[in-house]
């Protein structure tokens, strides 16, 4: 029974991670497309990445901070957790906007 209840509170725990993430990914789009629209096509990839992540670190945290309001089972690791992989997203979204947006520059950029 104990082992039952475990596995039910990870998966909890993993679907919250998942739902956060995607909500507060999407909410962060429009600002850190904003941020990182001028300078982001110009550069390499590696470098674009960086720019994106640091550029977004503060529209992340505002908007986790929003998201997580509220929900009493949420602990610093779970933080960490969508912190890191709303990072991620975002990093994908921002180059693949990119890509979309301003292939000529990235071919130059490659």
């Amino acid at each position: 029974m104990q082992i039952s209840a475990w596995i039910d509170k990870l998966t909890g725990q993993q679907r919250m991670v998942e739902d956060l993430t995607q909500k507060v990914s999407a909410r962060c789009e429009a600002a850190v497309w904003a941020r990182i629209k001028d300078a982001a096509p110009v550069m390499d990839p590696a470098q674009a990445r960086g720019y994106i992540r640091a550029r977004a670190a503060l529209v992340l945290n505002r908007e986790l901070a929003i998201a997580a309001q509220g929900i009493a089972e949420i602990t610093e690791l779970i933080t960490e957790n969508v912190r890191r992989k709303a990072s991620e997203a975002i990093v994908r979204q921002m180059t693949s906007a990119i890509a979309t947006q301003h292939p000529a520059e990235l071919r130059r950029a490659a």
